[in-house]
């Protein structure tokens, strides 16, 4: 090491190779974290869960951002009334959020 790299190097101890070698095992840490997290984000953007109405006429599944995905009708509620089928959608979104609240307001 020359005399002006060894000012340098102890002017800021990041230079040194001890210093280097533990930065870089902190880079590998943090390389693999990151691929973890990716991994984690990946199986979670793969998450659905399906609430049904009380009588499972009606399933709505939900993704992982909490948006539908899809909604299924079975063709007996068609004979229901317009209050109690959206009563029926609103029970099944309730069963597939976490709260599970099936109560509709007066």
């Amino acid at each position: 090491m020359t005399v002006q790299a060894s000012r340098k190097a102890r002017q800021n101890p990041v230079l040194t190779d001890g210093a280097t070698g533990g930065i870089e095992q902190v880079l590998r840490q943090l390389e693999e974290q990151q691929r973890r997290i990716g991994d984690v984000q990946k199986s979670l953007a793969a998450v659905q869960v399906t609430g049904h109405s009380a009588d499972r006429l009606v399933s709505v599944t939900l993704d992982h951002a909490m948006k539908v995905a899809g909604i299924e009708i079975d063709s007996q509620a068609m004979r229901m009334t317009s209050y109690r089928l959206a009563e029926s959608l609103q029970e099944a979104l309730n069963a597939g959020t976490p709260s599970g609240s099936s109560t509709l307001p007066s």
